[in-house]
């Protein structure tokens, strides 16, 4: 665990110094990456555009698919219901169906 690899001085020392906008767009940019390890060796794959997910013509049997491969690559539930117009509750549901 993290907290044990430091001494709580020198974390509490680093949380307390803001981070600068460069470091904060840096994050952002991370966090759109998905992260996988094949033969010990780490691999970035960026995460499609949600849009690429979903299409108008599109019935609810396939957007449900749809809404369980999003998340599955890397998108928040949170994101997925803002897109689609739809509660983060239904979102959940959706998901948990698909892990059944």
């Amino acid at each position: 665990m993290l907290i044990r690899q430091y001494d709580i001085e020198e974390l509490a020392a680093f949380l307390e110094e803001p981070l600068s906008d460069d470091e904060v767009s840096e994050l952002h940019s991370q966090r759109k990456e998905i992260i996988s390890i094949k033969n010990k060796e780490v691999q970035y794959k960026e995460k499609k555009a949600l849009e690429s997910y979903f299409d108008a013509s599109m019935n609810k049997e396939c957007r449900n698919k749809a809404v369980y491969e999003a998340y599955i690559d890397g998108h928040t539930q949170l994101s997925i219901a803002k897109y689609l117009d739809l509660s983060d509750a239904m979102i959940s549901i959706i998901i948990k169906k698909f892990r059944i």
